[in-house]
């Protein structure tokens, strides 16, 4: 969902004139603990081929998106980054009344076609699922409970969370293109005034 997010933003900023050049300009801060983030989130893959357990694996995926909650909290001043905030603050919490992995209907898995990932849920080889059946009281509604048709070629499983923070990186990309943009057109204006004046 989030690239297609990411690629819709586009579309919408260029529309709007915008330029994707002024990502060159973008200043984000955080950029340590994203670099941090992306360790944690991969941290399960890089124990599991070395042959390495540990009992509380899951709490690698969930300390990524409790830092990558940290970086948006950071830039709350940028466009669509409060929804970003809210959608991310959704997952941490459902997945933090669930031992740290996030609750999937596994009903509507299969009948969307995605059975590998149901058997690999239920057998426990997929850290950072739960089956939604058993799970916290808030799990049917703050999980991952949206299922798109299996011809949809990108991520399937959708929590109210992610809707929100997707659209949130709709508004964070063509905002983004239309505010440097803005500022180019703004001192262009500022100095052809001036040079008037003298």
């Amino acid at each position: 969902m989030y690239i297609e997010a990411i690629i819709i933003g586009f579309i919408l900023g260029i529309i709007r004139n915008g330029r994707l050049n002024n990502f060159s300009e973008m200043r984000f801060r955080g950029g340590i603990p994203i670099i941090v983030a992306f360790i944690a989130f991969v941290m399960p893959y890089i124990l599991g081929i070395m042959g390495i357990s540990y009992e509380l694996i899951t709490i690698f995926p969930y300390a990524a998106a409790l830092i990558a909650l940290f970086v948006a909290i950071l830039n709350f001043d940028k466009s669509g980054m409060k929804l970003i905030i809210v959608g991310g603050l959704i997952n941490v919490v459902i997945m933090g009344l669930n031992h740290f992995q996030m609750p999937v209907d596994l009903t509507k898995m299969s009948i969307s076609g995605l059975d590998a990932l149901v058997l690999s849920v239920k057998e426990g080889t997929v850290i950072n699922y739960v089956d939604v059946v058993g799970a916290h009281f808030l799990s049917p509604f703050l999980g991952k409970v949206l299922v798109l048709p299996s011809a949809y070629p990108f991520n399937k499983l959708l929590s109210l969370g992610d809707i929100l923070m997707s659209l949130g990186i709709v508004f964070l990309v063509q905002g983004e293109m239309m505010m440097f943009s803005s500022r180019k057109r703004g001192s262009m204006i500022t100095f052809q005034y001036n040079s008037r004046k003298h």
